[in-house]
């Protein structure tokens, strides 16, 4: 094998880590980009919903909001505006799929969920409570529809704060119950079809194809004229 063949060997192997690199391979080749969100304003239109959790047959209440990702990547953060009522108890934040336009009903079929205990449940002086999904790796794309649902376990209580003017036109607010009865679907009390809960979404965004073809043929350009100018 001469020189040629391992220079050109060489070129290869450092086009393909680079590529891989640039389109997302490390898991923080690319920044958070804020995608959907519904920030919560007051005025007349301003309501909130009660989660609540109390053993059967006491009443159990769950929210629930549903969204239109609007970026193509990996969906790391969700921050929902909330405010704890009370120590104790724990809250769980989960992404789920939707089923003609509602959450689907099933808590052990989740793409992810994130438990925080009541300590660690802290609101931010913006409002908001940030639940990390970095570790599940949630592959989303332009156009899916999702939902996420915050439920309660020992007694936890908090309220969610939102508007019912419909201020988020991909997606509405949900909420279900449990009481001596059994479970009640999402939808069934609460907020009406126009009602959206406060919330934001954070995605990794995966390059577009052209964009890493084009980063790669702008690589191998300025590879070629490196060696070029070598052989000079």
């Amino acid at each position: 094998m001469n020189k040629r063949y391992f220079k050109t060997l060489r070129l290869s192997c450092l086009i393909n880590v680079a590529l891989i690199t640039f389109s997302g391979g490390s898991s923080n080749a690319m920044p958070l980009t804020l995608d959907q969100y519904n920030e919560v304003y007051f005025d007349d239109s301003i309501g909130y919903q009660i989660l609540i959790n109390h053993p059967p047959p006491d009443l159990n209440i769950d929210i629930s909001q549903t969204i239109t990702v609007g970026k193509t990547g990996w969906l790391q953060k969700i921050e929902v505006f909330v405010q704890k009522q009370a120590e104790g108890g724990s809250f769980s934040l989960d992404i789920r799929k939707v089923s003609e336009g509602v959450p689907v009903e099933d808590d052990n079929n989740v793409l992810g969920r994130v438990t925080l205990s009541s300590p660690e449940f802290v609101t931010q002086p913006n409002g908001f409570v940030t639940f990390d999904f970095s570790e599940f790796h949630i592959d989303v794309t332009s156009g899916d529809t999702l939902a996420f649902a915050l439920l309660g376990s020992d007694f936890a209580w908090a309220v969610l704060y939102g508007n019912t003017d419909d201020p988020y036109c991909g997606g509405r607010g949900f909420a279900r119950y449990y009481d001596a009865s059994g479970q009640h679907p999402w939808g069934d009390i609460g907020p009406p079809l126009d009602w959206d809960y406060g919330f934001r979404t954070y995605v990794e965004p995966v390059p577009e194809p052209a964009t890493v073809l084009l980063f790669g043929a702008g690589l191998v350009g300025l590879i070629g004229a490196r060696v070029r100018n070598r052989k000079k």
